[in-house]
């Protein structure tokens, strides 16, 4: 007898229907009884909120420095020590880059193309107030690179939660014009070979792999076989029911036993008793980037539902409302005229497109700024007398006394980025942080803000033609009243304000076009086939591979001017040259950086950096090395027409690298006579180019130098902004890379690596550069070597190595002490020499400065 069952309640019978969730629909927002469906990217969705509230808190510590609690601006409490001044500076920069690294993840993921918007705006804002607060610890710290790893101690984070990473979308959404850019080069390369073929893309694999997919094939092909046979055997036989049952019997049973199989090892390799596959790293990778590719697919279909409705509703707008805002514009701006006109007696000057037109005009201002606006209206002396340089040079001898008697004092600047990401937190807040998305499951844009967006558009671009116009009217008018003027009084000196007169040196002459019947597929083609624009190879800048000095702050006590490690040196890499080539919103307002200059001994990888930079920021390259160059563009005219060349291509297929290799060779001490190139004559003429890069040109010019102590000091520092040195591997990473290499060519697991001693394998290789180690393990690491460890079971021996790579140069001391003295002499590292052993107080300098005196009265009185 089984248990009995319970009676059900009143209207429980066998026929009640499950309840149904009940929704209640109130303004928007829903009310389950139950969990409502799941959206697309939930987890983004959730951690893109928590992101934005991290932002809010830190814009409202920036802004509480800047301004009162009412909205006023405030004076500053200066900072008197640099220690405190560095803090500030880094703690804010740490935290943005947090702020960066989960933006970054919920642009990747997230599919709903107005937020996706949002994001990309906020992120740009981000990346460039990260890049701001590294201009201000190079003014505070006087160094490039910085150790702080006792802020990430107090912070409770690790050096890897807080490396630079590099924005996906810098190439996600530049596939198409990199691949255009590929097939272009192909195609040229192949017609100066002479319709050569180009070589076939080989295939990645490794031996491993290589022979699992030969043997795959060979077991489908035996499979087939086999099946062929018995689908002729069992046509012979009648009665095929208990053949058939008995076949699937023994295959439920091996799915079964592979089932069972798999969990034991999943059981095991979570205990620790097993280790993992080899290939399961790259099995995760693989299905994150299936996941990546999936949620492209989807975002390319909702961002073309996006633009189509958004072209349909901008026409539509733009015929129904976009007479009535220009008409209400001008009215506007008719009576702000007269308005002024009665008040002054003269028409005042319009707004300037600089300015912001018309919006500066309507602007929100207080009664203070518009009393200030109508006196400098009334002035007659339009055009006052700049200040001289003389004025300007005391004014800041006068502040650097200041400074003297008072000591160091430090004031946070006011930042362009604080306001445009306040409007961006405004926008947030406005549509985002109350809206309820759950009813939202393919993610698809909002029609209401879109309008609402369309609006905003329109409304500018009549604002511009608008303004055109009144600007036309308004000297029109001017003309008009002077002719009126003219004819009454008909005096001499009728252009007393300049009427007719043109001011001397009012603008300058525009660079002539030396290419002007020219197209730009032409002057690539030339640059391709003269060797000036090279292939980039797909070099990534994390295979650069290095450590972090995890204890910098403490060398820093001992020695004054310590070295990078090769971690800082892909941090510097990142924020001098990627993330501002890479955004065009990031190089339009963050500091501008012409030039990188990349110094490091021979073997230690400035090339390969090179290269990660234009692949990365998917550049391109231009090689105006000297060497290079000569027999092509050697004379005068050759040498205008490259530069012309460069600057017009690289502008037009920004952004672009140009690139100077031995780039000593331009500022030697001692001319090289022997050299054909002449290269020293090519330095003027290279620092006249860079200065018309500004603000919005994706340009950079990056010098690799090994020997840069043959260079005069000051021509060098002046050409290079910026200056990233390269040291040799210290052990941290000497260990990183032989654990890499030995990794990858043998094949081993990390389980296999910990049976090797690679700490005395790493001690003997001092002084040896990356390129020495990756050398040595293609040597040892052979398809002989790799049979004899996986037949015979001999597995590698540091031995093997050490007498392999000993047939390399080390870098000898001598090399290295050159190399350490010339970097001591650059002119931030003897700022912050001369800083340190004088001390920052003016007491020190006031002490410094009486005891020279000190000894000339001395002197004196000798003689």
């Amino acid at each position: 007898m089984g248990p009995k069952k319970e009676k059900g309640k009143r209207g429980e019978g066998k026929k009640a229907k499950k309840a149904k969730p009940v929704v209640v629909a109130t303004q928007d927002v829903y009310y389950w009884n139950k969990k409502p469906p799941v959206p697309l990217n939930a987890y983004y969705n959730k951690k893109w909120h928590e992101t934005q509230s991290e932002i809010n808190r830190l814009l409202a510590e920036e802004n509480s420095m800047f301004f009162n609690k009412k909205g006023k601006p405030k004076d500053q409490k200066p900072i008197k020590s640099r220690e405190k001044a560095f803090q500030l500076c880094v703690v804010r920069y740490l935290r943005y880059i947090l702020i960066a690294r989960n933006l970054d993840e919920c642009y990747t993921y997230m599919v709903h193309p107005q937020k996706r918007i949002l994001v990309k705006k906020c992120m740009a804002g981000i990346l460039t107030r990260i890049l701001e607060l590294k201009e201000l610890m190079i003014d505070v710290e006087e160094r490039e690179f910085h150790f702080f790893d006792d802020v990430l101690q107090d912070l409770q984070l690790t050096p890897d939660e807080v490396e630079m990473t590099i924005p996906r979308y810098f190439r996600d959404e530049r596939t198409i014009v990199l691949q255009n850019r590929e097939l272009i080069l192909e195609s040229i390369v192949k017609k100066i070979e002479g319709g050569v073929e180009p070589r076939k893309q080989e295939v990645d694999m490794t031996r491993e792999q290589a022979i699992l997919l030969i043997q795959r094939h060979q077991r489908a092909y035996m499979g087939r076989l086999k099946y062929y046979e018995k689908a002729c055997w069992l046509s012979q036989k009648k009665n095929n029911h208990a053949l058939l049952r008995k076949t699937a019997d023994t295959w439920a049973c091996y799915v079964f036993k592979c089932k069972t199989r798999r969990m034991r090892q999943e059981e095991l390799q979570s205990l620790g008793m097993m280790s993992y596959p080899k290939n399961s790293i790259a099995e995760l990778q693989k299905q994150r980037q299936e996941h990546i590719e999936r949620n492209k697919r989807k975002i390319e279909d909702n961002m073309m539902d996006y633009e189509l409705e958004l072209a349909e509703w901008e026409d539509k707008i733009l015929a129904d409302e976009g007479q009535n805002m220009a008409e209400n514009l001008k009215y506007n701006i008719i009576q702000w005229l007269l308005e002024t006109k009665n008040a002054i007696g003269v028409f005042p000057e319009f707004p300037t497109e600089e300015m912001g037109g018309s919006n500066y005009l309507f602007s929100n201002k207080t009664v203070k700024q518009v009393e200030q606006e109508l006196a400098e209206m009334f002035d007659d002396s339009k055009s006052k007398k700049p200040p001289s340089k003389k004025s300007d040079k005391k004014a800041a001898d006068k502040k650097g006394k200041k400074e003297e008697e008072e000591g160091y004092q430090w004031v946070m600047p006011m930042s362009q980025m604080l306001t445009s990401l306040s409007e961006e937190k405004d926008e947030y807040m406005k549509y985002w942080f109350y809206k309820d998305d759950m009813h939202n499951i393919h993610q698809k844009h909002d029609s209401e803000l879109m309008k609402e967006a369309i609006r905003m558009n329109i409304a500018e671009k009549i604002r511009l033609e608008v303004d055109k116009l009144m600007r036309f009217e308004i000297e029109n008018m001017k003309i008009a009243i002077e002719k009126a003027v003219q004819a009454k009084t008909k005096k001499k000196g009728k252009n007393k304000n300049g009427g007719k007169g043109k001011k001397k040196g009012g603008r300058k002459k525009k660079d002539k076009d030396l290419t002007k019947d020219r197209t730009m597929d032409d002057l690539y083609e030339e640059l391709v086939q003269n060797e000036v624009i090279k292939r980039v190879s797909p070099t990534q800048l994390s295979d650069f591979l290095g450590d972090y000095s995890y204890t910098g702050s403490s060398t820093q006590d001992s020695d004054l001017n310590p070295l990078p490690s090769l971690a800082d040196v892909r941090r510097l890499i990142t924020e001098f040259a990627i993330l501002p080539l890479g955004s065009a919103e990031v190089h339009q307002f963050s500091p501008l950086n012409r030039s990188l200059l990349i110094a490091g001994l021979r073997g230690t990888g400035k090339k390969m950096l090179v290269q990660a930079i234009c692949h990365e920021a998917g550049a391109n390259l231009f090689d105006i090395t000297p060497s290079n160059l000569m027999g092509k563009y050697d004379s005068k005219e050759g040498m205008k027409m490259i530069m012309h060349l460069i600057m017009k291509v690289g502008k037009a297929l920004e952004p672009s690298v140009f690139w100077i290799n031995q780039c000593e060779d331009l500022y030697l001490k001692k001319k090289n006579k022997n050299d054909l190139a002449r290269p020293h004559k090519w330095a003027k003429v290279i620092n006249k180019t860079l200065k018309k890069i500004k603000n919005g040109d994706r340009m950079m010019l990056i010098g690799t130098t090994r020997r840069p102590s043959l260079c005069k000091q000051k021509p060098l520092s002046k050409a290079f902004k910026r200056t990233v040195v390269v040291p040799l591997p210290d052990y941290g990473s000497r260990y990183m890379i032989w654990q890499h290499f030995i990794g990858t060519m043998a094949g081993l697991s990390h389980f296999e690596l910990e049976n090797m001693d690679f700490s005395s394998l790493t001690k003997v290789t001092t002084g040896f550069t990356m390129q020495a180690i990756k050398e040595t393990c293609q040597e040892v690491i052979t398809e002989e070597r790799l049979s004899k460890m996986r037949t015979k079971g001999r597995a590698l021996t540091p031995l093997e190595f050490v007498v392999k790579i000993a047939a390399h140069d080390p870098i000898y001391m001598q090399e290295h002490e050159d190399f350490v003295w010339w970097f001591n002499n650059t002119p931030l590292a003897k700022k912050r020499m001369e800083r340190l052993t004088t001390g920052d107080e003016g007491s020190s300098k006031k002490s410094t400065k009486s005891s020279k005196g000190g000894k000339k009265k001395g002197k004196k009185k000798k003689k």
